[in-house]
């Protein structure tokens, strides 16, 4: 499944792109993302991804990863759902930027839990999050 929501933001666009895949036993993959841009030209400024380990039939782990355009400071996160309609932060938040990477360790993400990834472009405070998984 892949969707895409465009939304504008004054001069600056904003684009979400999730991509969710099914999950395979012992094996590790990018579950969604999410991108930040401005100008006609689509420069990607931050961009955020979500990986998703599973271990077995009924549990796995997420790690997210954060990226920085040159010249850029971005600021990144994960989060889990604590309810039907809230998000908890339950990474470390990691400052990026001139074409820095980072990312989290592995997360807990079992049972019924849900966890996405988050960016923010520090120079405006456009902030993006992949779907939940």
């Amino acid at each position: 499944m892949k969707r895409q929501i465009a939304l504008s933001l004054g001069a600056a666009a904003l684009l979400i792109a999730a991509t969710a895949s099914p999950a395979s036993a012992g094996t590790a993959h990018n579950s969604g993302s999410g991108t930040i841009w401005t100008g006609s030209d689509g420069t990607v400024l931050c961009y955020t991804s979500i990986e998703n380990r599973d271990y077995d039939n009924h549990h796995s782990d997420v790690k997210g990863r954060f990226e920085s355009h040159v010249g850029f400071g971005c600021q990144g996160w994960l989060e889990r759902k604590s309810d039907e309609y809230n998000w908890t932060r339950v990474s470390n938040n990691y400052f990026i930027s001139d074409g820095q990477h980072a990312s989290t360790a592995w997360h807990w993400n079992g049972g019924s839990a849900q966890s996405r990834v988050c960016i923010v472009l520090t120079a405006n405070g456009e902030k993006v999050c992949s779907t939940g998984l």
